[in-house]
């Protein structure tokens, strides 16, 4: 039986800092600036990444529309799409310091997939990517505030269960553990695939906050945190299941 992998990673804006405060303080301009030999090591990074691992889907938080970053991975995943993480009228998306800040998905073979928005929060962007096995990977970088997560866990819960087949992954932003995620996993028939492999932040993690939820259908073979990857202040997540 076949196996499909997809990784899984909040790339930071492929800013190189690793988590530690003292490198939002001194490097946080890379945000917004990054000089060619950071941008040069970033491809390198993600050369390897994609070399070792072959994933066939990439779900990406965090990205620079038009990055060099972009650019890289559109070249060897030709399917793909990139778009503001902000709902269409929010006003996030004309501002400064928000403008060009997008989630994204690259695929190795043609996917139907629809872009839409949560409710709730202001990062609202929810992609829905149907595989040809029939299920349906969600994917969003959930809300820094604990009572927003709420909502938009419940809405995830509604719309798995209205899908079949399903994989929710993401950014959680649950830094007071997994517990936040009880309400979701009872109104769904969703289970977490690993409570123990922290993703935040990657220089020395001690939060899961990128992860996989399936349902009982997906017959998981491996869920893997990649420590050796030191482009964001996250650690990307690989996880492999039968088709």
């Amino acid at each position: 039986m076949a196996t499909y992998k997809i990784l899984l990673f909040n790339v930071g804006y492929a800013s190189g800092i690793q988590g530690r405060s003292v490198e939002y303080l001194t490097k946080g301009y890379r945000y917004l600036y990054q000089s060619d030999l950071l941008a040069e090591d970033v491809r390198h990074q993600m050369e390897n990444l994609i070399a070792q691992e072959q994933p066939d889907l990439c779900c990406f938080l965090e990205v620079h529309a038009g990055s060099p970053f972009v650019g890289y991975i559109a070249n060897h995943y030709p399917y793909f799409d990139v778009r503001s993480k902000y709902a269409p009228q929010s006003l996030l998306q004309r501002t400064p310091f928000h403008r060009g800040k997008c989630n994204a998905f690259f695929a190795k073979t043609d996917l139907n997939f629809s872009p839409d928005y949560l409710q709730n929060g202001n990062k609202k962007l929810l992609y829905e990517v149907k595989l040809e096995s029939d299920t349906t990977v969600f994917f969003a970088h959930f809300s820094l505030h604990a009572a927003t997560r709420q909502k938009q866990f419940a809405e995830i819960a509604g719309r798995t269960k209205q899908s079949g087949s399903s994989i929710v992954c993401g950014d959680f932003n649950m830094f007071s553990g997994v517990s936040e995620l009880n309400p979701l996993l009872s109104q769904s028939n969703l289970s977490l695939t690993s409570e123990h492999q922290h993703t935040f932040p990657s220089h020395k993690p001690r939060h899961l906050l990128d992860t996989f939820l399936c349902t009982p259908d997906i017959d998981v073979r491996s869920l893997r945190v990649l420590d050796s990857v030191r482009i964001s202040d996250h650690l990307p997540v690989v996880l492999e299941f039968a088709i």
